[in-house]
Formats: C-alpha cells, sequence, structure tokens
C-alpha cells in the first residue's frame, strides 16, 4: 500500500476511534463538556483526515469526491460542535450525541482502494 493511503487509512481509523467514543459518551448521557471534549477531538482528527486527503488528490489518486464528502462532514461536525459546546441552559436534548453522529461506514468511491 502506497504511503499516502496507508496515512488516509490510519487517519480515518483516528476518526472512527474518536467518533465511537463521542457516541458512547452521548448514549451514556455525559455532561455537556465531556461532550465537548469529545466532538472537539473528533472535529480536529476528522479535519487532518480532510487536510490529508485534500494534500494528496493527485499524488494518492484519491478521487474529488471524497474530499468533497469528507468537506461536508466535517462541516455537519462543526455545527454540531458549536451547539454541544455553547454555553447557555442545558436542555434535555440539546447535548445529547445528535442522530446519526459519530462514525458511519465510509465506502471509497468506485476505483478508489485503500488496501
Amino acid at each position: 500500500m502506497p504511503p499516502c493511503k496507508a496515512e488516509f487509512a490510519r487517519l480515518r481509523e483516528d476518526v472512527q476511534k474518536l467518533g465511537l467514543a463521542a457516541k458512547a459518551a452521548g448514549q451514556r448521557k455525559a455532561s455537556r463538556e465531556e461532550m465537548c471534549r469529545h466532538i472537539s477531538a473528533y472535529g480536529a482528527a476528522e479535519l487532518k483526515w480532510v487536510k490529508h486527503t485534500e494534500a494528496n488528490v493527485t499524488s494518492c489518486g484519491i478521487p474529488a469526491e471524497v474530499v468533497s464528502r469528507l468537506k461536508q462532514v466535517h462541516s455537519n461536525t462543526e455545527q454540531t460542535r458549536e451547539k454541544v459546546c455553547a454555553s447557555g441552559p442545558v436542555g434535555p436534548t440539546s447535548w445529547q450525541t445528535p442522530a446519526g453522529f459519530g462514525p458511519a461506514p465510509w465506502q471509497a468511491p468506485a476505483g478508489y482502494s485503500i488496501n
């Protein structure tokens, strides 16, 4: 596996691991502060993945569709982080992990393999 694809896979695994931790914290109704830490860590890892992907589109043969998809997912994560980390009264669902948040099974577009 070329180094750029190995790094892509490693970064994806980091994002998935942190996403599972955030999802578990939300399911056990962790405090807003704890959820903020989890989602912030997840978002930081996701941003590293996005930047690596953008930087290696040509050299690694990563389809532009992958970059677009990752940017959209990261945008959603940032919106969630802003809501969860905002100060103010905590409502019954304002701090909980939003539905659909966390590591989704990621499928490479046709013709792109990280193996």
